[in-house]
């Protein structure tokens, strides 16, 4: 049996990239040009945080305060897809100079994160960087509204090279976000906000069904980050209606 996150990737290898025409505001496609270095780390395990990057540091494991030094100042930037959200096994380290990525580099080379060698790819591609902004940017329109996010996927996104050097902004969008798999066919918005009406739900409708199968995919947005949390932990495996909910948070 086809898992979700195995669906999802099918689905996006058969999207054709002409259908993600994106654009800068002048009719331009948007160079992307960092002024600053990024390294990528492939795994597999979605839960990583920039304190499990610091931890890697000899020194930082004996003092916490070495972390704030030129070494350990990075941004750490989850990859998922800019259409339906998953995941895509790869984080970006966003480094303020290149002294401080080289030493990084340098000081872990030994290390293991996650059972695995701690190996980074150093020559990110153009598509690799853009595709992390698309995402950003759809993640922005979902949170906003549903006519937004549908809306983007028909006319062009448009961004700044400002907005691909500062991530920061999408962190606490992406707390109070989560992706839930096989509600009921049939659910709409008031459904879920009638049936969960002590969580403090902003918005919630489905990005990817399948009439066939049943299965489906609803991005959900919350008013605070607690709210969210506490879904997840109350609700991930549950059952509603004979369907085994599945949850995952941004």
């Amino acid at each position: 049996m086809s898992t979700p996150k195995s669906m999802v990737l099918g689905l996006l290898r058969n999207i054709k990239k002409s259908e993600l025409n994106f654009k800068s505001s002048d009719g331009l496609r948007e160079p992307v040009a960092l002024r600053n270095p990024v390294i990528s780390f492939k795994s597999y395990n979605p839960s990583l945080t920039k304190e499990d990057f610091l931890m890697q540091l000899p020194r930082y494991q004996l003092s916490q305060d070495f972390g704030k030094g030129e070494v350990g100042n990075f941004r750490l930037w989850k990859v998922r897809d800019d259409r339906y959200f998953m995941f895509r096994d790869k984080y970006l380290l966003h480094f303020d100079t290149v002294k401080g990525m080289k030493a990084y580099m340098r000081m872990t080379g030994m290390s293991r994160l996650d059972d695995r060698k701690l190996r980074f790819e150093t020559e990110l591609t153009e598509n690799q960087l853009e595709d992390y902004t698309k995402y950003r940017c759809r993640l922005k329109k979902a949170f906003s509204s549903r006519e937004e996010y549908f809306q983007s996927l028909k006319e062009p996104l448009v961004w700044s090279e400002n907005e691909i050097l500062s991530a920061d902004d999408i962190r606490e969008i992406e707390l109070k976000s989560l992706l839930v798999w096989n509600f009921p066919m049939d659910y709409k918005r008031h459904n879920v906000l009638d049936k969960f009406w002590w969580y403090d739900i902003k918005d919630c409708f489905k990005i990817y069904w399948n009439t066939n199968t049943g299965r489906n995919l609803t991005y959900m947005s919350f008013n605070n980050p607690d709210d969210a949390v506490k879904f997840k932990l109350n609700l991930h495996g549950s059952q509603l209606e004979e369907q085994k909910l599945l949850i995952e948070k941004l």
